[in-house]
């Protein structure tokens, strides 16, 4: 991921992601709940087009490096198929504002 000046620490710089199309499961490898800082509730595949995919999953009891506290954070990832462009918004529970980070995708 690039583009992490507006992320504000919560974007991942690296993800490693496992999508099941048909089951429609998404298993999060890389960050780590640990990495994460805070543990990973739910995954979903919400979309599968033949452009686009979209993820979504859910971080609760997450902390910053300082310090700072949310109860949960919503990520959603869109990932443009031909071009591999990913897209990732991150709003924590009960506040208004949202994270942004862009980058690449290389599905295989």
């Amino acid at each position: 991921m690039t583009d992490l000046s507006r992320g504000g620490g919560w974007i991942p710089r690296v993800a490693l992601v496992k999508v099941n199309t048909d089951s429609k499961e998404v298993q999060l490898l890389k960050p780590t709940s640990d990495q994460l800082n805070g543990r990973i509730d739910s995954s979903t595949l919400i979309r599968d087009s033949a452009d686009k995919m979209m993820l979504r999953w859910v971080v609760k009891g997450t902390r910053s490096q300082s310090n700072q506290r949310t109860v949960a954070f919503k990520f959603r990832a869109s990932i443009k198929k031909a071009t591999g462009a990913v897209s990732i918004v991150a709003t924590p529970l009960g506040y208004r504002n949202s994270f942004h980070g862009k980058g690449h995708c290389d599905i295989r």
